[in-house]
């Protein structure tokens, strides 16, 4: 069972749902409980319910509305039905509602630095098409092309990077808030370097000024923060090759 069918399975189910009586669910909690990622997934994705349940809470229930509904249910029983008016108000009504709460679940979240490299490798690796928002062949031009846009301000690329070809750049979401992604081809490298660019107030834990090398499946990274930016290279080369480019 790989880690989408995995995400399958758990998110048609609840925390107190998981019945380790069924043979799927009980794999996939298995493979969860293996995989970190999965468990950070899988906290992530129950602390988004608890989120929503207490928003939910926290609205105030109209007065009379319990009546309302009953005196409705009595009515339909008895071979009523509302007219044309009613039914648009009721049907504006549960728009509205749901445009509000698809709203409240768009606005920007914050993330973990893990869930964020976990989330990108698994956006270059599998869900982009590679094409770019941008073709420019050298980052100053990016970087304006960016600011002019008003996508991104102030990006600060280390030299070595800066220093190099780009292929172009592209514009992501990730828990709402926007990523920006510029390919670079460092000479010597042997392979691309991919450049994340997010807020700082989108990741809980920040890093700090200097690189903080990790490794994720078949890709390095380092992740450090400057003024209001947090930045993250990727990379399949090695980490060597890696700590050079930036």
């Amino acid at each position: 069972m790989n880690s989408l069918e995995v995400k399958f399975i758990l998110e048609a189910c609840r925390a107190g749902d998981l019945d380790p009586d069924d043979p799927k669910i009980a794999e996939a909690i298995r493979a969860m409980d293996a995989d970190p990622a999965l468990g950070e997934w899988w906290a992530a994705n129950q602390e988004l319910d608890r989120a929503v349940v207490r928003k939910l809470m926290a609205v105030p229930v109209p007065e009379g509305l319990a009546e309302r509904i009953h005196a409705g249910r009595q009515a339909t029983a008895a071979g009523g039905s509302l007219n044309r008016r009613q039914w648009l108000a009721l049907a504006a009504g549960v728009t509205v509602l749901g445009g509000l709460g698809s709203l409240w679940l768009l606005r920007p979240r914050q993330g973990e630095l893990a869930a964020f490299r976990r989330d990108m490798a698994d956006f270059i690796d599998r869900k982009w098409d590679h094409t770019f928002d941008l073709e420019e062949s050298d980052v100053a031009s990016i970087q304006s092309w960016l600011k002019q846009e008003g996508i991104q301000t102030q990006v600060e690329v280390p030299a070595n990077l800066a220093s190099s070809r780009t292929l172009g750049c592209k514009t992501l979401k990730w828990l709402g808030n926007r990523v920006t992604l510029i390919c670079f081809s460092p000479r010597g490298a042997g392979t691309l370097v991919h450049l994340l660019i997010i807020d700082s107030g989108a990741i809980r834990s920040v890093p700090g000024g200097q690189p903080e090398f990790a490794q994720f499946v078949n890709w390095n990274s380092a992740a450090w923060s400057s003024g209001a930016k947090t930045y993250l290279a990727m990379t399949t080369a090695d980490a060597t090759k890696l700590q050079q480019c930036l």
